[in-house]
């Protein structure tokens, strides 16, 4: 397994929310995310407290406010890269 590139923490809480569209349990969030165990609880207690994820027992699933940022999220993220063009 490679080395992942730098990403944002927008980018990260992007990936959780995605792999949580249909609820997933952490350690599969874990593999998945390819962050460190205490990075990982970090931002899921984050999300919770945002109210952009909820668990139930062991499932973590993305709200509807969640699923309201995946689907915002490209916007801003292409508009991030346009700015930063237009800063070179």
């Amino acid at each position: 397994m490679g080395r992942r590139r730098y990403r944002s923490r927008l980018e990260i809480i992007a990936e959780i929310l995605g792999f949580c569209r249909e609820g997933s349990r952490k350690k599969y969030i874990f593999r998945s995310v390819g962050t460190s165990g205490s990075l990982l609880k970090e931002y899921v207690e984050i999300l919770c407290k945002a109210g952009l994820l909820t668990r139930k027992k062991w499932v973590y699933t993305a709200t509807a406010k969640g699923l309201e940022f995946l689907r915002m999220y490209p916007a801003y993220k292409m508009a991030g890269a346009k700015l930063t063009e237009l800063l070179k």
